[in-house]
């Protein structure tokens, strides 16, 4: 009776399955026809086809397709929103022949038109501006840098006109930031006890490189082919990566005990200068504009007197270099920990071979003309 009931179970899970395949087949179907509609009956392009699928289905972008769809053995796998079913025939949504679209013939390589030069008269003479991702950006650094083609966002990250702000010290959100991850084994009871704040704000000064720039790849629209990674302005656009590790020691004793840990990576890292090529760039095209305070990825360590103070470098809303203290420890062994909140810039990281459409609607002049991107 058992084997029945499953058996039973298993026909209806088996029939919702086909019923909510054939379902997005057919939304799929009548989004087609209502394009080709749109065509005047000119059939449907490959750009336009992929746009549809997207809206159904995973791993759209990088999908080649070819000229004649008749013959076509394409799988397609449905997104997590329509339930994830595999092994949908392309075939079954639409089988006949792409046309080559209007704007599709008037795509150009983004090397030719992404080009900086800083004794332009112009500020799109000297950074074109190119959206991304509903982002403004500007060009960083073109095809002829050694660091390949990137943009950067033309002002901080906002949402609903509200400023993104990304918290590190202790109100750091990253999940890597906790307070247990710094070893205060070795701290005497002569320089009382580490709060967790503390704690927190030195693992997020440790961090403040990663932590960032994971910030900045929540702005790359997931398998688009456009963007291959993305970073925090002010890292090393060479390595962005966080590959700094140097143990720091200060003379003090007391404030050695403090800031010298076992855990939190065996060591604190040290201060670094990766902001300055980034800046300097910036600086030269005219973009280093912001409408806030905006993180910078690298570090800074101050020795003021006997004190000595844990930061991470910024941007001003006046363009003016700065750093904020994460946390400071001074000889007496007294622990003022911050958690600070200031603007971010994302800088986009084009994969190569990447298309801009060449109209005059948007020809990189100004920010409500900027360059589209395209795989």
């Amino acid at each position: 009776m058992l084997s029945g009931d499953n058996g039973i179970l298993q026909k209806a899970t088996d029939a919702k399955t086909n019923t909510d395949k054939a379902q997005i087949v057919e939304n799929a179907k009548i989004d087609i026809l209502a394009q080709i509609a749109e065509n005047k009956g000119e059939n449907i392009s490959k750009e336009q086809l992929k746009t549809i699928l997207n809206k159904y289905f995973e791993n759209i972008t990088t999908l080649e397709l070819p000229d004649d769809l008749s013959n076509s053995d394409i799988k397609l796998t449905a997104n997590q929103t329509y339930g994830s079913y595999p092994n949908i025939a392309l075939v079954d949504i639409y089988n006949g022949k792409l046309i080559i679209s209007e704007q599709e013939n008037t795509m150009v390589l983004a090397s030719e038109k992404l080009l900086t030069n800083p004794l332009a008269e112009t500020d799109s003479g000297k950074s074109p501006y190119v959206l991304y991702n509903g982002i403004v950006c500007r060009v960083l650094y073109d095809s002829t840098s050694p660091y390949g083609i990137e943009i950067i966002s033309n002002d901080v990250i906002e949402t609903n006109d509200t400023i993104e702000t990304v918290l590190l010290g202790y109100g750091d959100t990253n999940p890597s930031v906790t307070s247990d991850t710094l070893d205060t084994q070795g701290i005497t009871s002569a320089y009382g006890t580490i709060d967790d704040n503390t704690k927190k704000s030195a693992v997020s000064y440790n961090r403040a490189v990663t932590t960032l720039n994971e910030k900045a790849e929540n702005y790359i629209i997931e398998n688009d082919g456009i963007i291959k990674y993305a970073r925090c302005v002010g890292s090393n656009p060479s390595h962005p990566e966080d590959i700094v590790s140097t143990e720091y020691a200060v003379n003090d004793e007391a404030t050695n005990k403090y800031i010298k840990t076992r855990g939190c990576n065996n060591k604190f890292k040290v201060e670094d200068n990766n902001y300055e090529a980034d800046l300097n760039q910036m600086q030269s095209l005219g973009i280093d504009v912001a409408s806030s305070d905006y993180w910078l990825a690298s570090r800074r360590i101050v020795l003021p007197g006997s004190q000595t103070a844990f930061c991470v470098r910024l941007v001003s809303s006046t363009g003016a270099l700065s750093q904020y203290v994460l946390f400071k420890v001074d000889n007496t062994g007294m622990r003022e920990p911050s958690n600070p909140g200031k603007g971010f810039r994302p800088v986009f990281h084009l994969e190569s071979g990447i298309k801009i459409i060449d109209e005059e609607n948007n020809d990189g002049s100004s920010s409500e003309k900027p360059y589209l991107l395209s795989k």
